[in-house]
Formats: structure tokens, sequence, C-alpha cells
């Protein structure tokens, strides 16, 4: 169980019960195709009431919009850093690598080599989240360098100058 869970179900109880007949129609109708497609999963407790829980796929499913609404925050003022992200994934990864590679351009990155990517404003969180989320994290490595070769050129790509 988590803490403040019950204060959460309460809400979200009262807010069904203000509702007018169709809108709580739609929620049944959502819970049962949600059911249907194997996200949650509920069973009848001993007084009657029902447990609805996310199963496994709902869990994983919920993480990936999670993932698809990372974002990275930028702080007021640059620190002249410059964030590399360099990975090199096997093959048999080719659809992480995509999801990765993907969520890096999503982020607003700069690609400076097929398997480099930088960023001026500090990311490890969210860029060690991601690779975790696709099981590739051993093959990421981050670095924060102060000044390289083609800075210049990046420099105005991200605005800074």
């Amino acid at each position: 169980a988590m803490p403040g869970m019950g204060l959460v179900v309460k809400e979200i109880l009262d807010w069904y019960k203000e509702q007018d007949s169709r809108k709580r129609e739609y929620i049944r109708n959502t819970f049962k195709r949600m059911k249907r497609d194997g996200l949650v999963t509920n069973s009848r407790l001993l007084d009657g009431n029902i447990a609805v829980a996310l199963s496994k796929r709902g869990r994983d499913m919920l993480h990936r919009c999670n993932m698809d609404n990372l974002t990275i925050a930028k702080p007021q003022a640059w620190d002249k850093k410059w964030r590399f992200v360099i990975f090199d994934f096997p093959q048999r990864f080719q659809k992480e690598r995509e999801y990765f590679r993907n969520t890096l351009k999503r982020f607003g990155f700069y690609q400076l080599q097929k398997s480099v990517w930088i960023y001026p404003f500090p990311c490890a969180e969210e860029i060690i989240q991601v690779a975790e989320y696709v099981n590739v994290d051993r093959h990421v490595r981050l670095v924060d360098v102060v000044n390289f070769d083609g800075s210049d050129e990046a420099t105005r790509f991200f605005n800074l100058d």
C-alpha cells in the first residue's frame, strides 16, 4: 500500500459521484476496456467492495507514458558545461537504440557524431532514467566537458551566444 492512497481513492470516488450518468457510464466502460486489454485487474473483497489494481502490463504502460512525458528542466543561466551522452549498443538492442536516440532528439540534444550527443544543461538523471527504462544503462556513458573542438557550432545550435 502507498501512503496517502486512501485519500486519493476517496477524492476519485467523490468526484465520480458528482458526475452525471453519461460520464459515469463512460468511466465504467473505460474500466471495462482496461480490464479487457489486461491493463487492470479487479477482485471482490470480503466486504463486497471491488478492488481495482494495475496489472504488470498496466504498470508498464503507465511507466512508458511517464517516459514519453519526461522533460529536462532548463536553468536560467548556462554553466558553460557541455553534457556528452555517448553510447554503443550491441546489435541486438536495435529497438532500444532507436528509442534512446529518438528520446535524445525529443529532448533537443545536438548530434555531434553517430552515437555522441551533447546538451548544455544538467540532464544526467533523465538520461539514466531513460537508459534504465530500456535496459541499456550499461552501454551509456555521461561526460561533462568545459570545451571541445566544435563547441562554436553547438553554441550556435543552442543559441547560447
